[in-house]
């Protein structure tokens, strides 16, 4: 008995996944299968009638509001479990998972980026924003900058009192963003985003701009923090380790721009 055409494989042909020698294959196989092109009809249906009730504008609405509740890989779990939970035969699943995959979660991620690296537990927040004419748009860890950029940064006090933000660039100078002076007291606003005062120009130093917000509960000094940055300024990837070896409960976020 001719073993039949896989159902991964009527997927991806209706995806347009295979190779065309491959889909030439699998159709000729279909054609010689018993019942296998009215197979292939109802999984093209059935993949019709599942796009109808989970149009996608309606399914982005809804993975929006999970999306910032999650870690990307979890993403797709969710997912599964969202379809799952209803009676979707499994082949018609299998297509419609893969649809989301490799159409509507890739658009997705374009629409609602993810922050990295500039959260973390307890709510205290790294921003750092490119600002051109009336836009800003909001930069994430090794996006490209370059000389004469203007860039703005922000932070969230989270569960944090005190904090210190400083960057380090590839001229290894050391540049303090607040407090305003290192003699200040570095105590943070709590609540709601906070924008500093003064927008950040690039110069001409070379290869990146590595920026760090150090934050604690209690009190910390900014000439210290300043002076410890000072000292690791060649190595600036060794700060965020050094800086939690030094310091007692801090939070140390970093995020690296390269310069063009």
């Amino acid at each position: 008995m001719k073993r039949k055409v896989p159902d991964v494989l009527l997927e991806r042909l209706l995806l347009n996944e295979l190779p065309k020698d491959k889909a030439r294959q699998v159709l000729e196989n279909l054609k010689k299968e018993r019942g296998g092109m009215d197979r292939l009809e109802n999984l093209r249906k059935s993949n019709r009638k599942i796009l109808r009730k989970y149009p996608a504008p309606l399914m982005a609405s809804g993975i929006k509001k999970r999306y910032k509740e999650q870690k990307r890989q979890n993403f797709l779990f969710k997912i599964k479990r969202y379809f799952t939970a209803r009676p979707v035969p499994a082949p018609a699943f299998g297509l419609a998972l893969a649809l989301i995959i490799f159409i509507i979660f890739p658009q997705l991620l374009q629409r609602f980026p993810v922050d990295e690296g500039i959260r973390i537990k307890g709510g205290t927040e790294l921003g750092i924003y490119l600002k051109t004419g009336e836009k800003e748009i909001k930069l994430r860890p090794n996006d490209r900058v370059k000389q004469g950029d203007i860039v703005q940064l922000t932070y969230k006090a989270g569960d944090a009192g005190f904090g210190v933000i400083f960057s380090i660039d590839g001229r290894e100078s050391v540049t303090l963003h607040y407090p305003a002076s290192r003699k200040d007291p570095p105590r943070l606003e709590p609540g709601k985003k906070q924008i500093l005062k003064e927008a950040f120009q690039l110069d001409d130093a070379p290869q990146y701009e590595h920026f760090f917000f150090v934050a604690s509960e209690k009190k910390i000094d900014a000439r210290e923090v300043l002076g410890q940055a000072s000292r690791l300024r060649r190595t600036p990837e060794k700060i965020k380790t050094e800086f939690n070896r030094l310091f007692k409960k801090i939070i140390v976020i970093e995020l690296r721009l390269n310069k063009e």
